[in-house]
């Protein structure tokens, strides 16, 4: 036999082998006795030099192959060793005590294999939570952003949480141009009772049983939008016709000016950065949690995780007539599809037609003090509650929400969110006791992949690893017990 004796640093845990051109010393061995493979001890004479080597090489010499110098005699590999102790027998001879480096001499045969890979330095999925790494109680950070809803069409803010500036639309058939939707301010609609209920209060019972047919049964809805007008698009008109009536200023008796809506959607887009750096898994859940908040929709949770980019790209569109308001997120600025999709319900209705009153016949046939006033309230937007419940108060604003698939969690109510105007998004990261990037090179980060090991580096961690090649059943329930426990491949 000849032994390769190295002064060589490397991990027991670990593949590596010496390189070709590390300095060493070969002695030939010759065993006189029984010798154990996996432990073997050798008895050298080095001449009095106290050998220093930790890792021997095992050779088994053979006669040259033909072609081949006899000076070079042909080296079989038996195996590679750690010298575990020297002990010293006199002056001159010196017994090592070996013990079989299993993963450097199964090297070849361990990267050949395919494996179940837990965790690896070099290959991992960042997005996978890692179990070993526990989250600190205390410690977490909160971030935010927001993105202003801004129209896409002339780049001013849609929406608007001044009540002053709130936008009236009235939806009537007129009797020229059908169906209409004006665009009105919220003092006109006093000028439209006013201008129905004029100011002999007998003419107004005759007008109004003819009106319900007509001027006030034209009105299809009426609903107050904390819009902006601006973004609205929209044409100056002359005059609101209900059916055939010519709406005037009772003032002056001139018609009331009045514009249409040439559109009925007003539509937005934009993009909010996670604010928050992707470099690792604890940017997920359930080390991180994230919420957005979309006005007259709510507060929402989201798996940051649908977001690998980092940047949520939005549209929103606006129908100002339903008042149906869709917000769509996206991971990229593209029509592909949506994430997320959210809807809600934007605006006010004010119950004055006579689709929105239960009994028609009962307010012609009542008092008529009592229908002035309910008349003129109704149009201002504050009706009064008749006994019977014929009319009832107008509610506040409400969210319709109809919930993806994508979305983790729940919703935070059934208000809609009207005094923010931006989509907001918050970020809470929690603290963890390591750094994962402290364990990558250690521990490896998770895997779960199976995986050829030549295509790995550092770390590695398998689960149910199976050696093949020629060796001892020994050898290879070593090394499937260290694979299964993690090593190094280097």
């Amino acid at each position: 036999m000849i032994g390769r004796f190295y002064s060589f640093t490397k991990r027991v845990k670990s593949t590596m082998r010496p390189a070709d051109d590390l300095f060493h010393v070969d002695y030939t061995i010759h065993f006189k006795q029984p010798t154990d493979y996996l432990n073997p001890t050798i008895i050298l004479d080095t001449g009095g030099i106290y050998p220093t080597a930790n890792y021997m090489a095992l050779y088994q010499e053979s006669e040259a192959s033909e072609g081949v110098s006899e000076d070079e005699p042909t080296l079989t590999l038996i195996g590679y060793y750690f010298i575990s102790n020297i002990v010293s027998r006199n002056a001159n001879i010196f017994e090592l005590r070996l013990e079989l480096d299993y993963l450097a001499t199964t090297k070849d045969d361990i990267l050949a294999a395919e494996a179940f890979v837990i965790y690896s330095s070099s290959n991992f999925n960042r997005w996978m939570k890692d179990e070993r790494i526990p989250t600190v109680v205390h410690g977490s950070e909160i971030i935010a952003g927001s993105s202003a809803i801004i129209s896409t069409a002339d780049q001013e803010p849609i929406f608007s949480a001044d009540a002053l500036n709130e936008t009236v639309i009235l939806s009537a058939v007129s009797a020229d141009m059908g169906l209409m939707h004006y665009v009105i301010d919220e003092n006109v609609l006093k000028d439209i009772a006013a201008s129905l209920a004029g100011t002999d209060i007998h003419q107004f019972l005759n007008d109004l049983q003819q009106q319900f047919g007509d001027a006030a049964g034209s009105i299809v809805q009426i609903r107050r939008m904390p819009v902006n007008k601006n973004v609205l698009n929209y044409t100056q008109l002359g005059t609101i016709y209900l059916g055939a009536f010519e709406v005037t200023d009772i003032s002056s008796g001139n018609p009331i000016p009045a514009t249409y809506l040439n559109s009925t959607m007003v539509a937005a887009d934009g993009e909010l950065a996670v604010p928050l750096t992707y470099t690792d898994f604890r940017y997920t859940e359930p080390y991180c949690t994230a919420r957005m908040s979309f006005p007259f929709v709510g507060i929402v949770d989201i798996a940051i995780s649908d977001f690998p980019a980092g940047t949520i790209y939005w549209k929103m569109l606006l129908d100002v007539v339903s008042g149906t308001v869709v917000y769509s997120l996206y991971n990229n600025d593209s029509d592909a599809k949506p994430v997320i999709s959210l809807s809600g319900e934007c605006g006010m209705l004010i119950p004055i037609a006579s689709a929105q009153i239960a009994n028609t016949g009962a307010i012609v046939t009542s008092a008529a003090p009592s229908i002035v006033s309910l008349a003129a309230g109704a149009m201002t937007g504050n009706p009064i509650a008749l006994v019977g419940g014929i009319i009832g108060v107008t509610q506040s604003f409400t969210a319709l929400l109809n919930k993806s698939v994508s979305v983790i969690g729940s919703y935070s109510g059934n208000r809609s969110e009207f005094f923010n105007t931006k989509i907001r998004i918050m970020v809470e990261k929690y603290a963890t006791a390591l750094e994962p990037s402290d364990l990558t090179d250690i521990e490896g980060r998770p895997c779960c992949q199976v995986l050829n090991l030549a295509t790995l580096t550092g770390y590695c961690r398998t689960q149910g690893f199976q050696l093949s090649g020629n060796y001892l059943k020994s050898v290879k329930d070593r090394v499937n017990a260290l694979l299964d426990s993690g090593i190094y491949i280097e």
